[in-house]
């Protein structure tokens, strides 16, 4: 579904909306549940994520860090999670299988660099409080929106990278050749 982590952050929009009006009416103190609640919630995503992946999709947990994949490498479907991450993927030199592969970024601050080779499609979904994608010299901005952005070759392509990122702040480069 093109627009899923809109969606998603669209419900969790209401549903803080009506938690926060109902406690301004009935006087509740949101202090005293919000932490308790916030970690339960948590701990039932770490719970339950891993039965919504779908087999055989690599994990990637880090809290800080760098992904770096770039020279001869084979490219799969992954999964990372991370709170700020700077991920750069060069595909120019690597194994990048028939069909469509996926790689999702889940996290708080995302800077991500991609390159591929021109015969590749790319498809780009963004789902963030800011994004700035850069897409073969193309800038797009958005405040509160999705960027959905692909390769004129995406349909036909042998090879397809669909990149989908979710997070409050993104920041996308994709470049061919």
């Amino acid at each position: 579904m093109r627009n899923q982590g809109q969606f998603t952050l669209g419900v969790v929009v209401v549903v803080v909306g009506i938690v926060l009006l109902v406690a301004n009416l009935l006087h509740i103190d949101l202090g005293l549940f919000c932490w308790p609640l916030a970690f339960i919630l948590l701990g039932l995503f770490f719970i339950l994520r891993p039965r919504m992946i779908e087999p055989g999709t690599a994990v990637t947990q880090k809290f800080l860090g760098e992904v770096d994949r770039s020279g001869g490498w084979t490219v799969t479907d992954e999964e990372f999670w991370y709170f700020i991450a700077d991920a750069d993927f060069d595909m120019t030199q690597a194994s990048i299988p028939y069909g469509e592969t996926r790689i999702r970024t889940l996290g708080f601050i995302s800077d991500i660099d991609v390159r591929v080779p021109k015969e590749v499609g790319v498809l780009v979904s963004s789902t963030a409080f800011v994004s700035d994608v850069d897409f073969l010299g193309n800038r797009e901005e958005s405040f509160l929106g999705p960027v959905y952005q692909e390769t004129p070759n995406y349909k036909q392509a042998e090879r397809k990278i669909r990149l989908e990122t979710t997070s409050f702040v993104s920041d996308i480069k994709i470049r061919q050749g």
